[in-house]
């Protein structure tokens, strides 16, 4: 069976309060979970993730889909489908943290079961591009490459495109490709607009074979 599957995201927040965030650097070779994380509750930057929740399981229970889930301490409300689960793809997303007992108390609305902040992947100082490809035995592959664009002290653009096809275990594979665009808008000073927009397209998932036996015994083997 093959089936597609398409998610399109945009949003827009304004924020005054973040004005003062440093912009990050394009370059992620310099991602450590271990000495950005603030605790050892849950926190992943990069390919790297410590702790012990995360975005689908704190204390027992899904911060994401109670709808915890912020952006710079912002609510937001994901859509199903994303490949990441708090529903932004990872070219967006700079870090994740997860929040729970006294870290939490700082947000509004705070949860029992704990809350998903997430940090945007925010344009550089200056221009430039990275780029990241992945391989493994079973014949999967892929290239991300994410950059800046700088017009003016006050605009600046952060784009990032993934494609990759995958080998599963079972014979079964697929292809898909990311796109986001995320533009950093300083109009005055304590002023910030960050609009960003992504799609994630799935293409040819199939779907593996499950085999039942006729009672209560093994398959036979071949």
């Amino acid at each position: 069976m093959l089936t597609r599957r398409l998610s399109l995201r945009a949003l827009v927040v304004a924020v005054s309060a973040f004005a003062g965030t440093p912009a990050l650097a394009q370059d992620h070779t310099g991602d450590n979970a271990i000495t950005q994380a603030e605790d050892a509750f849950g926190f992943s930057v990069g390919r790297e993730t410590l702790g012990i929740y995360s975005a689908g399981n704190a204390r027992g229970f899904s911060p994401t889909a109670a709808g915890n889930v912020r952006i710079l301490g912002l609510y937001f409300d994901p859509i199903s489908g994303f490949a990441n689960p708090g529903g932004l793809p990872s070219t967006l997303v700079d870090s994740v943290s997860i929040k729970v007992g006294l870290s939490a108390q700082g947000y509004p609305f705070a949860a029992p079961s704990g809350i998903v902040d997430q940090a945007l992947r925010l344009p550089a100082d200056s221009s430039g591009a990275s780029t990241v490809t992945n391989f493994d035995h079973y014949g999967s592959f892929g290239t991300e490459v994410d950059g800046s664009l700088v017009v003016s002290k006050q605009l600046a653009f952060a784009y990032g495109i993934i494609g990759s096809h995958v080998e599963f275990q079972d014979g079964t594979n697929n292809w898909n490709h990311t796109e986001s665009l995320l533009a950093r808008w300083r109009p005055s000073p304590g002023v910030e607009i960050v609009p960003f927009w992504s799609l994630y397209n799935d293409y040819d998932d199939e779907a593996g074979v499950f085999y039942v036996p006729a009672g209560p015994f093994l398959p036979k083997m071949a």
